[in-house]
């Protein structure tokens, strides 16, 4: 033995501890606001604003907020081209899957059929990046197939979703997983233009998805339900939306980041 450490046992500096910690912090935070998305949406039901135009109403407002940004930039957004007109996409399609499945399905399996996502991104990640699947990712896939079995039942026959919400919460995580490994190819973006992209198509495809047979009757609000709810509708709009869209979409550019100073570190 030298006596040398390995570079494993070596303490990170102190910048790439915080390049660590703060994307962690991010998905934590972002977990957090995905799992009580249903609490600003069910107070609005309750409110008498269950119809599609309120919820649709609140992904609208973070448009009407970052609009003025964003047509500063609009060159520098058509520059980036299909690759992250199709992440936004991605992931407005998720949010707008996921919120209409809370709004229908029992809140516990919709989250749980959400939180596959691990198992979607690892998957795509090998088939459209070719990155390996290392142990601990086939850990997580196997967590998470174990998972579904648990919320189907393994006694109930095929372990799939039996209704719509179901369904809706179960595409909706394979969505999300699908756009954080296409916002990998648009690592050069603005984290200000990942989040502004998919607001253009949110409401619109929120709008769609309540289509699906089933859902609520399209019954324009009073004005005294509006009132009424209207904090609930601004918390909804200004803080949950706009934060459970924004922190996923900046943990995974600083993921990347770090991991590209740790390579490209000169000590490694």
């Amino acid at each position: 033995m030298t006596g040398r450490r390995s570079l494993l046992e070596l303490p990170l500096p102190q910048g790439e501890r915080a390049d660590r910690f703060a994307p962690t912090l991010a998905i934590v935070v972002s977990t957090l606001l995905w799992g009580t998305l249903w609490i600003p949406l069910r107070h609005l039901n309750a409110a008498g604003l269950g119809g599609p135009w309120a919820t649709a109403a609140g992904f609208i407002l973070p448009l009407l907020v970052l609009l003025p940004f964003g047509l500063t930039r609009w060159r520098i957004i058509l520059a980036s081209g299909w690759p992250l007109a199709q992440a936004g996409f991605l992931m407005a399609t998720c949010i707008a899957l996921y919120a209409e499945a809370l709004l229908r399905g029992y809140v516990a399996r919709v989250i749980l059929l959400f939180y596959l996502t691990p198992v979607w991104s690892t998957l795509l990640a090998r088939v459209l990046l070719g990155d390996p699947i290392t142990r601990a990712r086939i850990v997580t896939v196997a967590l998470g197939l174990a998972g579904m079995f648990i919320v189907f039942g393994v006694g109930n026959g095929l372990p799939v979703p039996r209704t719509a919400a179901e369904w809706m919460g179960l595409l909706s995580g394979f969505c999300w997983g699908w756009s954080m490994v296409s916002l990998r190819r648009v690592a050069h973006a603005a984290q200000f233009d990942k989040v502004f992209v998919q607001f253009l198509f949110l409401a619109v495809l929120f709008l769609l998805v309540s289509r699906v047979p089933g859902g609520r009757q399209w019954l324009l609000p009073t004005p005294e339900a509006l009132l009424g709810s209207a904090a609930w509708l601004l918390l909804f709009g200004l803080v949950w939306v706009p934060a459970s869209c924004g922190s996923p979409c900046w943990a995974a550019a600083a993921s990347i980041l770090g991991a590209w100073r740790c390579c490209s570190c000169s000590k490694w």
